[in-house]
Formats: C-alpha cells, sequence, structure tokens
C-alpha cells in the first residue's frame, strides 16, 4: 500500500510539473517543496527550521530594512530625513544620518553612521552600491570622524567615503574611493576609478584621476556650470522613481 501511495504521489508531481503547454520554462517551486515535505517529513532540516511560515514573514531581521535606528541606553540614534528626500527600497540608512531636502539614496546603497554622523547635502543624489560610513575615531582637533558631503554633490554609482568631506558642487566618479580625512573643495571633480588617499586634498576647480589621484587639469567654465546641472538632472530621476512606489502602478 505504501509503495502505491508513492507512485502514484510521484506520477502526479510530474503531471504538476509539466509545464510545456502553459509555457513555463521553470517547475512551480512549491509543488516540489510539498513533494520534500511528503518524501521526507519531520526528518527534514529545512521543515523543522521554517515550518511556521507566518512567523518567519513576521521577522523583522528576516526582512530589508531602509531605515534603521539604533538605541543607545536611553538615547535613540536615527537618520533624519528632510523635505522632498528620497530614499530607494533596497537601500539602507542608518545612525543619526541626516539626509537634507531634495537628496536621495539610490539603490542599493549603504549609509551607515555607527559612531558619529553624516550628512548629505541638500540636492546631492547617492548613486546605486555606493558605500558610505563615518570613523569610530577623530582624526585631529577639527575632524571628529564623521563623513560630509555638501550641497548639488553627485557620487556616482559603486563609490566608497570612509570619514571623508566633500564641499559644495562636486562630482565624484564612479567606483571611486575616498578614504579618511580626504577633502574634496567646491567646483572639483574626481575621474572614475579614482582613489584619494588619507588626507589627501583636491583644490577647488580642478580634475583628479588615479590611483592614487593626480592633479589632470583645471576645469573649464562649461564643466563648473555643468555641475549643479547634472545634480538637479539625477533630482528629478528621483521624482520620477519615487513616484513609481508611491502611486499604484499603470497597467499598459
Amino acid at each position: 500500500g505504501e509503495m502505491i501511495r508513492r507512485i502514484i504521489t510521484e506520477t502526479n508531481l510530474r503531471r504538476s510539473l509539466d509545464t510545456s503547454s502553459v509555457g513555463r520554462k521553470t517547475p512551480y517551486p512549491y509543488l516540489r517543496v510539498s513533494h520534500l515535505y511528503k518524501k521526507y517529513g519531520k526528518y527534514s532540516k529545512y521543515f523543522t527550521q521554517v515550518e511556521d511560515t507566518l512567523q518567519k514573514y513576521n521577522d523583522q531581521w528576516d526582512k530589508h530594512q531602509t531605515i534603521i535606528a539604533f538605541s543607545y541606553h536611553r538615547f535613540e540614534e536615527r537618520p533624519y530625513l528632510f523635505l522632498d528626500s528620497w530614499i530607494a527600497p533596497s537601500a539602507s540608512v542608518a545612525g543619526k544620518v541626516e539626509l537634507w531636502n531634495q537628496a536621495s539614496i539610490w539603490y542599493g546603497c549603504i549609509v551607515r553612521a555607527d559612531y558619529v554622523f553624516i550628512r548629505i547635502g541638500s540636492n546631492t543624489s547617492i548613486l546605486d552600491n555606493t558605500i558610505i560610513s563615518d570613523l569610530p575615531y577623530p582624526l585631529g582637533p577639527d575632524h571628529d570622524g564623521s563623513t560630509i558631503v555638501g550641497h548639488d554633490v553627485t557620487i556616482e554609482p559603486g563609490c566608497l567615503l570612509r570619514g571623508c568631506t566633500i564641499e559644495s558642487e562636486c562630482i565624484i566618479g564612479a567606483r571611486s574611493t575616498l578614504l579618511e580625512g580626504s577633502y574634496v573643495e567646491t567646483g572639483s571633480k574626481l575621474a572614475p576609478g579614482s582613489v584619494l588617499l588619507p588626507n589627501q586634498r583636491v583644490p577647488s576647480g580642478q580634475l583628479w584621476e588615479g590611483n592614487p589621484a593626480k592633479y589632470v587639469r583645471d576645469l573649464t567654465q562649461e564643466e563648473v556650470e555643468d555641475i549643479s546641472v547634472t545634480a538637479t538632472r539625477y533630482y528629478n530621476y528621483s521624482v520620477v522613481h519615487r513616484n513609481q512606489f508611491e502611486d499604484p502602478p499603470t497597467l499598459h
């Protein structure tokens, strides 16, 4: 009787996984899970760990969190979001982070202030997969280990910022690294893939490039003016993306 029931179950499973008629390329996963449970029952380690599906769904540590607050004794350090700022659903902003008006944190970014604080200025865009953190120690009497990004700044995808300072109206090229104590003055540009060493400083109105970054040339007046235009363009993009999550999707 047990053998017959097993043959019937496996036959029904094969029929249910035959998706050629509906054009599916992969089998329905829940049918496969059901088959495993029937075959192994309580001896399956998987089912003993996640037997209560509802409890797993309600577990706050099992899901991604966009805004994370830290509690220290009776104090709470949490991100402060100003008017019209936006954080992508797949990004994470944790600790004492100031996100000024019209600033945007794009997909896959991590902005984590574990020790001091991080400030993102207005109309500044932190693009995809960028990581920003502060330092657990001060670098001197005039640097407490925080990370400051000014207004109208564009941080291109894949950058790493750690205990650095970027003044207003700058562009940091994709995959660039700014180490502790590095400083970028107003109206400057860092080429993609550049690395600013600790305490290295980029003067105003210059283009730097390389690993370690070195002076290349002065920016033209058109390039300086384009910095603010680029910042505004990414803000407009962020409004479009934000509306996709706030408004119901439209089917065409």
